[in-house]
């Protein structure tokens, strides 16, 4: 979780500094629980930062077959500007 972090300031800090060429997403498990909600979220709403990215599978699951109820809502609560 440290490494998320530290990567959303520096790519929050990147983004600031090149704003009219760069975007920088932030990255999360959707079934990570609630540290990775909680980071996501601050990620977009403190960091500024555009949008998410997730992996195609994780410890051989997939979006498609994970129960994302609680990721799925987090993302529409979320304002991605």
């Amino acid at each position: 979780m440290a490494f998320l972090r530290r990567w959303n300031e520096y790519g929050a800090e990147i983004q600031q500094q090149h704003g009219d060429r760069i975007v920088v997403f932030t990255s999360t498990l959707p079934c990570g629980g609630a540290p990775f909600l909680k980071e996501l979220e601050r990620a977009i709403v403190q960091c500024g930062l555009k949008g998410v990215l997730i992996n195609s599978s994780h410890q051989g699951a997939y979006p498609t077959t994970m129960r994302l109820g609680r990721f799925s809502s987090w993302l529409r609560a979320l304002e991605f500007q």
